[in-house]
């Protein structure tokens, strides 16, 4: 791979027991730049080939095992190599050579990643466009329903109404008997007078 036609490269590596891919260098592959080195990964650890962007781990430890990958920025989007997963064992050997593997075409060079998510997305805004329009359908026709309802059982009032100036109508009623309260006892006199005038 040649690096100078891409503007950046940076490599990662996707530890066992990492939640997320961890930055370990990263470089403008313009001549005279430095690499700059990310959590807590050191130039005399990690080493990066000028010509091909292949990175070298020196003396190797049980914590270097995971996923590694690098990422290449040649305009305004991120090209991602193909991963190389190394698991040290026990026998760990001195050194370990990893070169990136960068594609053109496929997924790394992001149109894979961006139709797949643009087909999603797609998709998850016509169903919300379908339910939408469903219910708006619904809701469009149960109130026509209630309306006509209602402009039917006035017009039947009306008709009522101007059939017969002398006709009654009768209304059913319901009434209810309030509980009387217990009157007080009057005090009766026993003494009785009677009188007569002529």
């Amino acid at each position: 791979m040649q690096i100078r036609k891409y503007g950046y490269l940076s490599w990662f590596r996707h530890g066992p027991n990492e939640s997320v891919p961890l930055c370990i260098l990263s470089v403008y592959t313009a001549e005279g730049s430095e690499a700059s080195y990310h959590n807590g990964f050191r130039h005399e650890r990690v080493k990066v080939n000028r010509t091909d962007g292949a990175i070298e781990i020196i003396n190797v430890h049980l914590s270097d095992s995971g996923l590694y990958f690098c990422g290449a920025m040649p305009d305004n989007h991120v090209i991602f190599g193909t991963a190389t997963f190394i698991q040290v064992g026990d026998n760990a050997t001195p050194a370990a050579d990893i070169s990136p593997k960068v594609s053109e075409e496929g997924d790394c060079n992001g149109t894979g990643f961006s139709s797949s998510l643009l087909l999603a997305l797609g998709g998850v805004i016509t169903t919300q466009l379908i339910v939408i329009l469903i219910l708006l359908y619904r809701a469009a026709h149960t109130s026509g329903k209630k309306l006509n309802s209602g402009k039917t059982s006035q017009k039947h009032s009306e008709d009522k109404q101007n059939e017969d100036p002398d006709m009654l109508n009768y209304a059913a009623l319901n009434f209810t008997q309030n509980k009387r309260k217990p009157q007080r006892q009057q005090d009766l006199d026993t003494h009785v007078v009677y009188a007569a005038t002529r």
